[in-house]
Formats: C-alpha cells, sequence, structure tokens
C-alpha cells in the first residue's frame, strides 16, 4: 500500500490510503497512524474520521482518520501542507472556533465523521497601524480598503507605520491640494512600531532606521551604510507634487537575482521614478511607512 512520510519534531506521522465506507467512497480517506511510539503522546485507543472543507464547501484535502488524543495543532499541521506568509487559519466545528490548545480531538468536542470548516484570514500589514496626531482611518468594509485621511489645517502629523513586516506594498492617492510645498514620504522602517518613539513623530523622517522617498521625491535613509546611496530616476525636481487623485504608487525593497543588490524602489503608475541601492539582510523585519505630507491629504492604504 502506498503511503506518504510527514517529518514534525520528535515525531514522525504516516499516513496511509485505504477505501471510504460507502457512503464516503466518492472521496479518499487517510489514516493517520503512528510509525514510533513517539508519534502521539497517549496509546491511540479510537480514530476519528473528519471532514474538512473550505468556507465554499469544497474539500480541502482526502478525508482523514487521526487519533482521538491527537492535538487540534497535530491535525492543523496535516490539512495544511505549505501554509502560506500572511495567512491566518481558524478550523471551525459549527458556527464556533476549535480552541488550539485543547489536549485532544475529543476534548475540542470533534467526534466520528465531524465536518470542520478551514477559515482563511489574510493578514494586512495594515491592520492596527502606528497613528500620528493627525490622522484619521477609517475601513470601507464592503472591500476590506483602509483610508487614511490628514486632520486640520497643518502640513504634517499625518504619519502611519503598518504592524506587520512585508518588503511592498501600494497606495492609491485619494485627495491632494492646498498651497503647501512637498508632498507625500513613503517607505519602510527596521524598527518595531511598538518600540517607536513617542509622542509619533511629525514627519517619517525622524523614524529610526528607515528607507524612504522623503517629501521632495529623493531618496534618504539613515540605516547602515544606506545613507548617502542614491539614484534618483524622477522627471524632474520635486516630481511627487504632481501626484494627482487616483495615481497608484507602488513602494519595494527587492534583491536582484543577477548582481545580488537590493533596492530601494518607488513606481508610480507602474513608472519606476526611484531606485536606490541599500545595504539591508534578506532577514530583516521592514515596517511600511505612509507620512501624508504637504499637498498629499488623504490616500487609500493597498496590499501589495
Amino acid at each position: 500500500m502506498e503511503s506518504a512520510r510527514f517529518s514534525r519534531p520528535a515525531r514522525v506521522v504516516q499516513i496511509q490510503q485505504h477505501a471510504c465506507a460507502p457512503e464516503q467512497d466518492d472521496h479518499d480517506c487517510q489514516s493517520v497512524t503512528s510509525s514510533n511510539s513517539t508519534a502521539f503522546p497517549h496509546e491511540v485507543d479510537q480514530y476519528l474520521r473528519i471532514d474538512v472543507r473550505h468556507v465554499s464547501g469544497e474539500s480541502v484535502c482526502p478525508c482523514l482518520e487521526f487519533p482521538a488524543n491527537a492535538s487540534v495543532q497535530e491535525l492543523m499541521n496535516a490539512v495544511l501542507d505549505s501554509p502560506k506568509k500572511g495567512e491566518i487559519y481558524k478550523l471551525l466545528l459549527g458556527n464556533n472556533l476549535l480552541d488550539m490548545t485543547a489536549s485532544s480531538l475529543s476534548d475540542a468536542g470533534i467526534e466520528y465523521d465531524s465536518v470542520l470548516t478551514l477559515g482563511v484570514q489574510r493578514q494586512r500589514c495594515w491592520d492596527d497601524p502606528l497613528l500620528g496626531a493627525n490622522v484619521h482611518v477609517t475601513i470601507a468594509t464592503s472591500r476590506g480598503s483602509m483610508f487614511a485621511s490628514r486632520l486640520g489645517h497643518g502640513f504634517q502629523g499625518a504619519l502611519l507605520v503598518g504592524s506587520h513586516s512585508v518588503r511592498a506594498f501600494r497606495l492609491r492617492i485619494l485627495e491632494t491640494g492646498g498651497s503647501w510645498s512637498g508632498a507625500l514620504e513613503v517607505g519602510f522602517t527596521a524598527c518595531n512600531p511598538r518600540m517607536q518613539p513617542q509622542p509619533v513623530p511629525g514627519d517619517a523622517l525622524a523614524l529610526p532606521q528607515h528607507f524612504l522617498m522623503d517629501s521632495t521625491g529623493t531618496f534618504t535613509a539613515n540605516y547602515g551604510g544606506s545613507n548617502s546611496s542614491q539614484d534618483i530616476v524622477s522627471s524632474g525636481h520635486n516630481w511627487s507634487q504632481r501626484l494627482c487623485s487616483g495615481d497608484v504608487l507602488r513602494v519595494s525593497i527587492e534583491t536582484s537575482a543577477g548582481d545580488g543588490r537590493t533596492m530601494f524602489i518607488v513606481e508610480a503608475n507602474e513608472e519606476v521614478k526611484v531606485r536606490a541601492t541599500i545595504d539591508v539582510v534578506q532577514d530583516v523585519f521592514l515596517y511600511p511607512v505612509v507620512n501624508m505630507y504637504g499637498k498629499t491629504t488623504s490616500v487609500e492604504l493597498l496590499d501589495d
């Protein structure tokens, strides 16, 4: 009988194919059995047949037969072959979330022939952002978009720092105007938002460990050896002041597969406007930064 093996810390779990009961013969089942005595913490005395489905009703995987005394986390590990970065996974039994800390599947309320639902929530980099004193944020529940506006009559203090690390994000300009010079600041900081100085600075240049396009549309940094490295590809000085409602910016840090250089890049409507070589290793957490400065008064925050 053909089998597949999965390696886990301190245990090896073996998946064996077998026929389903007649009423389930339109699905393959998988029996999860121990290949050694350390596969599960207790002696197996009962197996549960479990069907896991997406919210749409489509099967996530072949139905499983799992020891009743296995943990919910072990079940989740068997369901998810390759979890995606930035996604949060939950299992539901009926309308209730399963307790991932339950000591066994039986304790979590799972019975033979239980049908579970796999819920997937995308973790947005702008969830629960650090906000400056003059920022107002609203969320459109129909699309899940997040809108940010600058309050008051000043030209600064509308800084946002995302709560989750990313190396690319987008935003759409919604409103511009006023007699101010300069425009929005965008980029990244290597300082966790929870560790940022208080009160929140009035402009992005005061953030520690940053890579930014400043309010004049040029690159600046105070991280490692990146301070003086810049390669501007903009069309004239202070190009960002000409951004209009509907324009979309993409801000990213990318490593070239050819020469291995890491670049800070700002694109406006898919046209590269700023490019700079920077010095930052791949495993450094970087948090997105937007400051609605000068002429920029309102934006829509987007994931990449």
